[in-house]
C-alpha cells in the first residue's frame, strides 16, 4: 500500500520537474532563435560563418578541452 503511494509520488515529482526542464529548454531554445536571428540580421552571415569556423578552430585547439572538460564537471556537479 504504501509503497503504491510512494511511487505515485515519485512520478509526480519526476513529471513535474521534467517538465519545468522542458520550459526552461523551450525558453532556451527560443532566446537561441531570438539571438541567431538578430545576429544574421545585423552582423550578417559571412561573419557569422567566421566567427563559427574560428570558434572551431579554438574549440580543435588543446587549451578549449580544458574549458569543455570543466564545463562538463560543473554541468554535472548541479
Amino acid at each position: 500500500m504504501h509503497s503504491d503511494i510512494i511511487q505515485v509520488a515519485l512520478g509526480i515529482v519526476i513529471l513535474v520537474l521534467s517538465l519545468k526542464l522542458l520550459k526552461d529548454f523551450l525558453k532556451l531554445a527560443i532566446s537561441a532563435i531570438a539571438i541567431v536571428y538578430i545576429a544574421v540580421n545585423f552582423v550578417g552571415m559571412d561573419n557569422i560563418i567566421n566567427i563559427v569556423n574560428k570558434a572551431i578552430d579554438w574549440v580543435q585547439s588543446p587549451s578549449s578541452t580544458h574549458v569543455a572538460k570543466a564545463i562538463t564537471m560543473v554541468m554535472f556537479k548541479i
